[in-house]
C-alpha cells in the first residue's frame, strides 16, 4: 500500500508534467510561429481579462461573505481584500486546486469569523459554484446543440457536466444539511471533538439554498463567459457574439470537468479547444483556437504575479482580541 502515499505526494506533479508535455505537442502541431502571432495580437486584451477575472472572483467572495451573516462585519477590509488576492493567486498558480485556495482563504478569515463559520462557508461556496456551473451548462448546451448538433461531442460533454455538477452539488447540499459531518470529523480527529458540533450547527443554519449567494455565484460564471467570449473574438479575429461566448465557456467547463486532477487543467484545456476548433468557427485556424486557453493562462500568471507582490507587502490587520462566535462548551467526561 506504499503506492497510495506516493501517489498523493507526487501524483499532481506527474499530471502537471504530462499536461505540459501535451500542451507543448499541441503548440508544435499548430505551428509555434503562427501561434505566437496570434498571442502578440491578443496582448492588449490581457488587462481586460484580468479585470473580468477580478470581477468573477469578487462575485464569489461576495457570495461567501453573505453566507457568514452578521459575522462578516468583523472582517477588516484589508483582510478581506488580502483573502481575495491570496485565493486567486493560489488557484491560478499553485498545483493545489480550489480546495487549496479555500484553505488559504480560511487561514486569513478564521480569526475574525471563527473556524466553524469559515469551514461551513467554504462548503457552501463549493456547493454554489457546482450548481452555478450546472446552470450555465444549460445555455452552453443549447448553443452547442443549435450550432453543432445535439449529439456532437461538445453537446454530450456539456450534458454530462450538467448532470455531474448538479448531482455533486445537490448531493453535497443534502449531506451538509442532513448528515453530521462535524460529528464524523470529531470521531476521526481528536482536535475536532468539540469543534465538530458547531460545524454541523453552522451548516444547518439559514436556508438550504440562499438566493443572494446563489445569484452572486451565477453572476461570477456569467462574467467568466463574457471573458471567454472576449478572448475568442480577439484570438479568432471575429465579432463577439453570445453564441461564441457560450461555446467558449462550455469548452472551459468541459475541460475543467475532465482535467480536475491536472493542476490548472494544463494540457487538457489546450487539447479541448484544439479538438473543438470547428465548433468555434476556427477549424481552418487551429492555432487561433489553441491560443484561447494560452491567452487566459498568460493573463492568470500576470494577475497572480501582481497578487503575490501585493501579498508580500500587504500590512496585516491586528488579530482580534478574542475568537469570534460563541464559546464551545466542553461536555462532561
Amino acid at each position: 500500500m506504499r503506492l497510495v502515499p506516493w501517489a498523493k505526494r507526487y501524483g499532481r506533479w506527474l499530471f502537471l508534467a504530462a499536461g505540459l508535455a501535451a500542451a507543448a505537442a499541441l503548440v508544435v502541431q499548430a505551428g509555434p510561429r503562427r501561434l505566437w502571432e496570434v498571442l502578440v495580437q491578443a496582448g492588449p486584451v490581457i488587462p481586460a481579462i484580468i479585470a473580468l477575472d477580478a470581477l468573477w472572483m469578487s462575485f464569489e467572495a461576495a457570495a461567501l461573505l453573505v453566507t457568514y451573516g452578521p459575522a462578516r462585519r468583523n472582517i477588516p477590509a484589508r483582510e478581506l481584500a488580502r483573502s481575495v488576492v491570496t485565493t486567486y493567486a493560489t488557484m491560478a498558480i499553485l498545483p493545489v486546486g480550489r480546495v487549496g485556495a479555500e484553505i488559504a482563504r480560511a487561514a486569513i478569515l478564521a480569526p475574525y469569523v471563527g473556524s466553524q463559520k469559515v469551514a461551513a462557508g467554504a462548503a457552501r461556496i463549493q456547493i454554489l459554484v457546482l450548481l452555478a456551473n450546472s446552470v450555465v451548462c444549460v445555455p452552453c448546451f443549447l448553443a452547442s446543440g443549435l450550432l453543432g448538433g445535439w449529439t456532437s461531442g461538445l453537446s454530450l460533454l456539456l450534458a454530462g457536466n450538467f448532470f455531474a455538477n448538479g448531482v455533486l452539488g445537490l448531493g453535497l447540499l443534502l449531506l451538509s444539511r442532513n448528515i453530521r459531518v462535524g460529528g464524523w470529523l470529531g470521531k476521526k480527529f481528536e482536535r475536532m471533538v468539540h469543534w465538530g458540533p458547531e460545524l454541523d450547527e453552522e451548516l444547518r443554519r439559514g436556508p438550504a439554498m440562499p438566493p443572494l449567494p446563489a445569484l452572486l455565484a451565477l453572476a461570477g460564471r456569467t462574467a467568466q463567459a463574457f471573458e471567454y467570449g472576449l478572448v475568442l473574438a480577439v484570438a479568432g479575429g471575429m465579432a463577439m457574439t453570445l453564441s461564441g461566448s457560450l461555446l467558449a465557456e462550455g469548452i472551459h467547463i468541459a475541460a475543467a470537468g475532465l482535467g480536475d486532477a491536472v493542476p490548472n487543467q494544463v494540457g487538457i484545456s489546450e487539447g479541448m479547444y484544439r479538438l473543438f476548433a470547428g465548433e468555434l468557427g476556427l477549424g481552418a485556424h487551429p492555432e487561433r483556437a489553441l491560443a484561447i486557453p494560452i491567452i487566459i493562462r498568460a493573463a492568470n500568471f500576470v494577475a497572480a504575479g501582481i497578487c503575490f507582490a501585493l501579498i508580500a507587502i500587504w500590512p496585516k490587520s491586528p488579530a482580534p482580541r478574542s475568537a469570534p462566535g460563541p464559546a464551545v462548551e466542553t461536555p462532561p467526561a
